[in-house]
């Protein structure tokens, strides 16, 4: 009753006829160059009274296609739940080869980040979501964190981070070499991939069987380790466009990687339609982004005057699953906290908690997945570091 009631709730508050759909921001420019093709809107909630979470909105068209403007039809009720929503262009096929179009994603992202205290976001909750070719792209995004080759430096902010905190992947394709075996026997006529003029090829600029290569440096799943955010996938059992398989070859990997990830099977639903973009389903994307990016890995508190020194210690220690970090920060600088094993391996994700100015700051850390023993943590604050040795009781 109360979910229902709640779904009604959010219906209502996301309706055209109370809260205006129209940007905050129009045709920003991310990539710095005036092309047409790298603007995005930026819709923030109202009445923020602290930096809004922010979820990046890549949009379908088999990367040929398609522009920003249809953010709100997936996304107004993240809005009304108060996420900052950014939708972005990327250059298409037509005009640039793979990876101009990972280039620019990620080029928006670190662009957002740059300027989180502008549009007051933030950079510690950060998701990308995406139907189709958005859902490749947002996958892509989630498994190349740190990977160079896949970033244009010149575009966007180079200081800041693509890296982000959660994927919502729709009906996306992976590996591009193994869609056509994979399509359901209903299908009528069915789109064939491994096909010179296929958008996939296109996309690529070569024939994929010809250039398994390329095939592989746009493939998710080439870049995926422990360290990816989690992902929540849905895809129709009765897709003729992308074949279920791709879905379940994403959901498989990452599971045997350790990655959190779920996937939802939509019984009898094709490649979109309103069963994607339904209360249910919209309600699914929330309580997935809600757990994610609105749990408490950031900074909670801030207290006390200025500190004169540098210097963070966690309580309790030892622990048994979780201790809170508490860093007294004496100026303003980007926060991460790494764990490792005693023989130097990091043993969780990396969390990044933005960009915090002076002050004292209580950093949860959750070691749920470990084993009993002893760990070290490193704390970075802009240009100053520091060691603690962990207790982890079992």
């Amino acid at each position: 009753m109360r979910r229902s009631l709640f779904a009604l709730l959010l219906v209502f508050l996301s309706s055209p006829l109370l809260r205006s759909q129209s940007p905050t921001y129009s045709n920003l420019d991310y990539g710095g160059r005036g092309n047409t093709r790298q603007f995005l809107d930026l819709y923030l909630p109202s009445g923020l009274t602290r930096p809004a979470p922010l979820v990046v909105f890549i949009h379908g068209g088999g990367w040929q296609s398609g522009s920003k403007g249809g953010a709100m039809t997936w996304c107004d009720t993240l809005r009304a739940r108060g996420y900052a929503v950014a939708d972005i262009n990327y250059r298409l096929s037509s005009d640039s080869v793979f990876p101009a179009q990972i280039h620019d994603c990620k080029a928006a992202v670190r662009w957002l980040k740059a300027r989180a205290a502008q549009y007051f976001l933030d950079t510690s909750a950060v998701g990308v979501m995406g139907p189709s070719a958005g859902g490749h792209l947002a996958a892509l995004v989630g498994t190349s964190g740190g990977v160079d080759s896949l970033e244009d430096w010149r575009l966007g902010d180079p200081h800041a981070t693509s890296r982000v905190h959660a994927v919502a992947d729709f009906y996306g394709p992976v590996d591009f070499l193994q869609m056509d075996p994979f399509v359901p026997p209903s299908c009528v006529n069915p789109q064939r991939h491994d096909d010179p003029n296929s958008p996939e090829s296109r996309l690529l600029g070569c024939w994929i069987s010809t250039c398994p290569a390329r095939v592989r440096a746009a493939n998710p799943l080439t870049y995926l380790d422990r360290f990816d955010p989690p992902f929540h996938i849905l895809h129709g059992t009765a897709d003729c466009t992308v074949p279920l398989r791709q879905s379940v070859l994403l959901d498989s990997m990452l599971r045997a990687a350790g990655v959190r990830d779920t996937l939802i099977q939509i019984a009898g639903a094709g490649h979109g339609g309103a069963q994607f973009t339904s209360v249910q389903r919209k309600l699914d994307v929330l309580a997935f982004f809600d757990r994610h990016l609105r749990r408490p890995v950031s900074v909670v508190r801030e207290r006390g005057e200025r500190p004169r020194s540098f210097r963070v210690v966690a309580y309790p220690n030892p622990f048994n699953p979780s201790t809170v970090l508490v860093a007294d920060l004496e100026e303003q600088g980007a926060v991460r906290v790494e764990v490792y094993s005693l023989l130097g391996q990091m043993v969780l994700p990396p969390a990044d908690h933005g960009v915090i100015g002076p002050g004292r700051y209580e950093l949860p850390l959750d070691a749920g997945t470990l084993s009993g023993g002893m760990y070290m943590c490193k704390v970075r604050a802009g240009t100053r570091s520091a060691w603690l040795r962990l207790v982890l009781l079992r």
